[in-house]
């Protein structure tokens, strides 16, 4: 069965997406993730990112929109990471935007800052809500987590990315009047001074330690499997009391442990 066969990859691809963006986050949280800290033209990597989503955008009728800057303008940052950051909130834009609407990004100097803007003309976002976006797994619209995809981790990770660069980010949205992220990061420096930026961390090893609890066999195979592949060390359990036991007993910790929500005996 074709459907059944896409649906399971779909599914992998979104379990393996899940997986990178949580190991991410715990190597910036742990303060272990490398960033390569020079002058990033901010200019080309937005049009480096915009080329990258236009597809997304065509395929719901939304205009991408560049506003340059009157000038050129770096910041002193991880040239992936300002990738991540734009892919992310262009990304979101894009999702939560109606087609037929319309996405910009701009940035502009401000003191010794730049200062990034993705804006779009969606719903926006309630006054209530604002304030938890940034954590993991929230969603605005819970109802349309399946249609809109993603992790749930974007901003979470968005925002991890800028406190390690010295930055800081923040929204000013309101219900039917779109949404607007500002990201603040420094601007470039001289080479070699690195003025008030984290020093790069030593590169954490490409694979890491994921334990997997769940009582169905063959989801823990498939899963095991899939984490393999990716270079990942794996260790499974039936139960949840295996899994605490473990965990008690080994000085070395996991770098991740996933779970199954309900199994018998411990939930």
């Amino acid at each position: 069965n074709i459907g059944f066969i896409s649906r399971i990859e779909d599914d992998a691809n979104r379990l393996h997406e899940l997986i990178t963006d949580m190991l991410q986050i715990a190597r910036i949280e742990s303060h272990q993730q490398a960033f390569n800290l020079r002058p990033v033209d901010v200019e080309k990597q937005v049009s480096k990112c915009i080329n990258d989503m236009s597809g997304r955008a065509e395929a719901k009728d939304i205009q991408l929109v560049v506003v340059p800057y009157g000038s050129p303008l770096s910041v002193t940052a991880d040239e992936e990471g300002v990738q991540t950051i734009l892919a992310n909130l262009v990304d979101n834009a894009i999702k939560y935007t109606a087609g037929g609407g319309t996405v910009s990004v701009r940035w502009r100097g401000e003191a010794d800052s730049m200062v990034l803007i993705v804006e779009d003309d969606g719903r926006g976002i309630e006054a209530n809500l604002q304030d938890r976006i940034f954590e993991r797994f929230f969603r605005v619209d819970r109802a349309r987590t399946r249609d809109v995809g993603g992790t749930g981790l974007g901003l979470a990770l968005v925002r991890g990315i800028i406190q390690q660069h010295a930055g800081f980010v923040e929204v000013r949205t309101a219900i039917g009047q779109g949404s607007s992220f500002f990201v603040y990061l420094p601007a470039a420096v001289a080479p070699g001074l690195g003025v008030g930026m984290p020093k790069a961390r030593a590169a954490a090893s490409a694979g890491r330690s994921i334990w997997i609890v769940d009582d169905d066999r063959q989801a823990r195979t498939a899963l095991e499997d899939l984490l393999r592949i990716t270079k990942h060390q794996t260790r499974s359990f039936e139960s949840g009391a295996e899994c605490l036991a473990a965990l008690a007993s080994e000085v070395e910790r996991p770098h991740l442990v996933l779970t199954d929500l309900s199994m018998p005996g411990m939930d």
